[in-house]
């Protein structure tokens, strides 16, 4: 098997090469002592970018490419562990959670195969630091191929409410698991829960991503949460212990106009729904309702305060 690797800094490309693919500069939240974005893909293990708090570092492509797996080397001091829980994007799908082990050094995340024209490693927990960058994938011609999270701005309904967790918390774009940030919602029961979006038009559903709850203990009551997207049950999550994101993925081309989770048999707290649609099924709705800006294209700003990151901007949520 033929494979890619790219270096941001000094890349090596082979036969179905990666001449043309190119990078724009890294940007991150917010910036701690100096350490800027640019020192992750400096080629230099010793010098690290680091935020001042919980937030993102990110680095947008000149284009769009298959990412296979995305690599990050830290510290081997105390900066190291600040990569523990943070999460790793291509485009808007969720890749994967990044677990941090004493004395390692080198992580590595798999996007199998997602394309996507921007990466993001996010840390809601702590500050983020990052020695070194690597990416392996190939570039694509086209956008089609792109998912998008069509779920922020839809109306929500959930069978019961308790404690202020409402059901529009779990679409409204943040993807904070922490109950303290007010954007996780709560059944009043933990019985025959059901949650559901209605996304008005029609899509080509990839997959549903969901982000649960994570601190007191509750993680456990996502055990057995079926997602349904229009009238398919496309799986069923099983709690895997110290996992809070859950993907599940429906049959290639499966349309539908909502989702629906459904929790019989414990509470309900979910953090975030992402409804993940391919960009070509987009197209019917572009006609109806005219042009929609692209949520997966890249962004970038001269500056960041706290979280308003530049692809605030054009996520779909007025």
């Amino acid at each position: 098997m033929r494979g890619y690797l790219l270096f941001l800094i000094i890349g090596f490309c082979n036969a179905d090469d990666f001449s043309s693919l190119r990078f724009r500069a890294p940007n991150q939240t917010s910036t701690a002592n100096g350490h800027g974005p640019q020192l992750a893909v400096d080629g230099d293990l010793s010098t690290c970018s680091q935020t001042s708090g919980p937030g993102e570092w990110y680095i947008p492509l000149k284009g769009v490419a298959v990412i296979n797996d995305v690599q990050i080397e830290v510290s081997s001091g105390s900066l190291g562990r600040l990569i523990h829980q943070a999460q790793v994007y291509a485009g808007e799908v969720f890749c994967g959670e990044i677990i941090y082990k004493a004395g390692t050094t080198s992580f590595s995340i798999s996007c199998d195969g997602i394309p996507a024209g921007i990466i993001r490693i996010r840390q809601q927990f702590s500050a983020l630091s990052i020695c070194e960058f690597k990416l392996s994938g190939r570039r694509v011609l086209g956008y089609a191929g792109l998912l998008h999270n069509i779920a922020p701005g839809h109306n929500t309904w959930m069978s019961s409410v308790a404690h202020g967790g409402e059901a529009a918390r779990s679409n409204d774009g943040n993807t904070n698991s922490l109950w303290s940030q007010a954007s996780c919602s709560h059944s009043q029961y933990n019985y025959n829960n059901t949650w559901q979006v209605n996304l008005m038009f029609e899509y080509s559903i990839d997959r549903v991503v969901v982000h649960h709850r994570r601190d007191s203990g509750t993680g456990k009551y996502i055990n057995g949460m079926e997602v349904h997207v229009g009238e398919m049950m496309c799986g069923k999550i099983h709690y895997i212990p110290n996992v809070f994101v859950y993907s599940v993925k429906c049959p290639p081309g499966h349309r539908a106009s909502s989702v629906k989770l459904v929790q019989n048999h414990d509470y309900m707290m979910q953090c975030e729904v992402q409804v993940l649609a391919t960009e070509g099924s987009m197209e019917h709705v572009k006609e109806q309702v005219g042009p929609l800006l692209s949520v997966d294209f890249p962004t970038d700003q001269s500056t960041t305060n706290g979280v308003y990151r530049s692809a605030l901007a054009v996520d779909g949520n007025t």
